[in-house]
């Protein structure tokens, strides 16, 4: 079973590759959250590689894609930042509320 594993990614972020990737899927499949991965309802064949040209097309639109990286693993696709430091800066982590200043 494909597999997005987007777990260093807020949720808002995951909900919008959600997104992005069942429009980009153009009805074949609907891709949806499910435990930090996103998985795909399939109506007809996806393949692995269209799923990660997708991935890499929505990362490399952020005004933060150098913080990203995709990569393939198997059955899955795996989106991760190299610098956690760097990604956890100027963004509040999913159920903390970021301080006021």
């Amino acid at each position: 079973m494909l597999r997005v594993d987007c777990s260093q990614m807020t949720f808002d972020e995951q909900l919008a590759l959600a997104s992005a990737l069942s429009d980009g899927l153009a009805g074949r499949a609907v891709a949806l959250v499910k435990d930090d991965k996103i998985v795909f309802d399939e109506l007809s064949k996806i393949s692995e590689d269209e799923v990660l040209r997708l991935v890499r097309a929505f990362v490399a639109g952020r005004k933060d894609a150098p913080l990203y990286d995709v990569e393939s693993s198997g059955d899955e696709v795996v989106v991760h930042t190299p610098d956690p430091l760097a990604r956890s800066r100027g963004r509040g982590t999913p159920g903390k509320a970021s301080p006021r200043t």
